[in-house]
């Protein structure tokens, strides 16, 4: 590989966002859309679920501790 980062996990993939493979990413993404659209509506919407994903995710909390 070209560049990698040893400090940084390997789960997080070369840019930093995390590779994770999956088609479940995409039927929830479908599921939450509705949901989604009435929350931006309302102005509730700050893209804080992106966050919070990376923080759930296993790969975040076992690479960055």
């Amino acid at each position: 590989m070209l560049h990698v980062d040893p400090s940084r996990p390997a789960c997080l993939g070369r840019r930093g966002r995390g590779r994770r493979r999956g088609v479940g990413r995409r039927r929830r993404r479908l599921r939450n859309r509705r949901r989604l659209r009435r929350a931006r509506r309302h102005g509730r919407h700050r893209g804080r679920r992106r966050l919070v994903a990376r923080m759930r995710s296993r790969c975040f909390r076992h690479g960055s501790s």
